[in-house]
């Protein structure tokens, strides 16, 4: 795989100076299927419009995409790696990185073309500082949201399938937090269904969703908004 991308990356920007995998693929037990290669480009600058830039991503993600990777890149240049929440072109446009992708880049990092010296240019920065820079983003868009929609809400399941994307985020955010590693969805699923027995069914249920087996599970409301309770209050801490 790491050839591919090194290979559709560079002809399509040649004058690629790394290429940093990072994310969920650099952790154990990591799902094609289910997961985004999440892959940092790096250039000395941006020679096209910003639109070009977005446009040839697009290609190389549709290519990649036949040989069933999940590309998910973007770019950035020499001088931007080195600031803190440095700005990345991607498809959807330009994105403010932040300090956890930052974090994930610069200590799990997997170079994959180029020197791993690239590492060394983005600022130094703990997981708890990440954390703690993140969560307030969590709390309001993820944590809150996600109760005040739950609102008049009966069916839960569903409710929870809809927004699987929201609750692998806060799943593995209580590991981190816990923790003071990353882990992948399913051991955040796990660590959940096991060590909070009262939010035995939200677990076990985010476990049947990344395995894709649409195994029905009977879940409470009352257990949907405990667990978004607790998070609130270990964001806040």
């Amino acid at each position: 795989m790491d050839n591919y991308i090194v290979e559709h990356v560079r002809k399509v920007f040649p004058d690629t100076l790394f290429i940093i995998l990072w994310g969920s693929i650099t952790l154990p037990n990591f799902s094609p299927e289910w997961g985004d290669v999440d892959t940092l480009i790096v250039l000395d600058k941006l020679v096209d419009p910003v639109d070009v830039v977005r446009n040839n991503l697009y290609k190389i993600t549709e290519l990649l995409l036949e040989k069933g990777i999940k590309f998910d890149p973007g770019i950035v240049t020499t001088t931007d790696i080195k600031n803190t929440d440095f700005p990345m072109v991607k498809i959807e446009g330009i994105h403010e990185s932040h300090s956890l992708i930052q974090y994930q880049i610069k200590y799990m990092g997997k170079v994959i073309f180029g020197s791993n010296k690239i590492l060394e240019t983005i600022p130094e920065i703990t997981l708890s500082q990440a954390i703690s820079d993140i969560s307030p983003y969590i709390l309001e868009n993820l944590a809150i949201k996600t109760e005040n929609e739950l609102e008049g809400v009966s069916d839960i399941y569903n409710f929870i399938v809809e927004r699987k994307g929201n609750f692998f985020i806060l799943a593995r955010t209580l590991y981190t937090v816990v923790n003071h590693e990353i882990t992948t969805k399913p051991n955040a699923a796990k660590f959940l269904a096991s060590e909070y027995p009262q939010f035995k069914s939200l677990g076990t249920l985010l476990q049947n969703i990344y395995e894709k087996e649409n195994k029905r599970t009977d879940i409470q409301k009352e257990e949907v908004e405990s667990f978004l309770k607790l998070m609130e209050e270990k964001l806040k801490q």
